[in-house]
């Protein structure tokens, strides 16, 4: 139980870095 709520955690901030750093890209992209 531990173990899945712990990954799952992984996995959620993993995607939430992709996601800021696609819209960071983007914005830069926009910018510049």
């Amino acid at each position: 139980m531990l173990t899945q709520y712990r990954l799952s955690s992984v996995t959620l901030l993993l995607l939430l870095g992709c996601a800021t750093h696609a819209q960071t890209g983007a914005i830069i992209g926009a910018g510049g």
